[in-house]
Formats: C-alpha cells, sequence, structure tokens
C-alpha cells in the first residue's frame, strides 16, 4: 500500500465537489498544530495529480509518491523517522510495476518483490534483521 494513501485520501475527500467544467490546479498544504508542514500534494480537477509528500513532525520525509489523475503513477517512497527508507515501489496507472523493496530500521534489506502491471514476476527475496537471506 502507497506510504501517504490515508492523508491523501483524507486531501482527495475534502476535494470532492471541487471538479467543475473548469480544469483547476492547486497545491494543497497540512500542517501540524506546530505550524510545521505536515503535507503537500498537486490536485488537478479534483484528483491527485503529480508529486505528494508527507512530512514527520521533525521535518524528515515520512513518505512521498507520484499521482497521475488520482492514481499512482511513478516512485512511491515511505521512510522511518530517522529519515532511513522503509518501502519503495514503481506503480504504473494504478498498479505494481517494478522492484518493490522494504528495509529494517537498521538500514537492511527486508524483503524484494518484481511486479509487472500488478503481478508478482519472481518469487520475493526476503532477509533476516542481520542480511542473511531467509
Amino acid at each position: 500500500m502507497n506510504p501517504i494513501a490515508p492523508m491523501l485520501f483524507a486531501i482527495g475527500v475534502a476535494l470532492t465537489g471541487c471538479k467543475g467544467k473548469e480544469q483547476t490546479s492547486e497545491l494543497i498544504r497540512t500542517y501540524y498544530a506546530t505550524g510545521q508542514l505536515r503535507s503537500e500534494a498537486r490536485i488537478q480537477d479534483g484528483l491527485l495529480h503529480g508529486p505528494s509528500v508527507e512530512y514527520f513532525q521533525n521535518g524528515n520525509r515520512k513518505g512521498e509518491a507520484v499521482y497521475r489523475s488520482g492514481l499512482l503513477d511513478g516512485k512511491s517512497a515511505a521512510y522511518f523517522e530517522n529519515g532511513q527508507p522503509k518501502s519503495t515501489a514503481t506503480y504504473s496507472n494504478g498498479v505494481l510495476n517494478g522492484v518493490s523493496t522494504n528495509w529494517y530500521p537498521s538500514g537492511r534489506k527486508m524483503s524484494e518483490a518484481t511486479f509487472s502491471m500488478g503481478g508478482l514476476v519472481a518469487p520475493v527475496i526476503n532477509w533476516d534483521p542481520n542480511g542473511a537471506p531467509k
């Protein structure tokens, strides 16, 4: 699942009904109560379109994804609060298409899977926290 999908879904729900006959495009930003930037996403005609980013309160990126007409389309990534990568995946028109990787908080790889248009095309590779294959 996309790491920032829940936050962006909430933005999308809030914008439902904003879609009119004219094409509209705007950058939507949300903030923590402290005033720190929480997320930013581009909305076009009421749908997520372009890069979207979510941040932890410490300012580090929590997740990022690219959308086209409301569907994931491109690289998506999630991070641990310390900035280490947590997961990455590539999407085409809303479906997994490419290598999807997960990491342990230590920075070692946890798993890797390869998809082609949503279907798993190779065995999933798993590693234990010490880096040994499972």
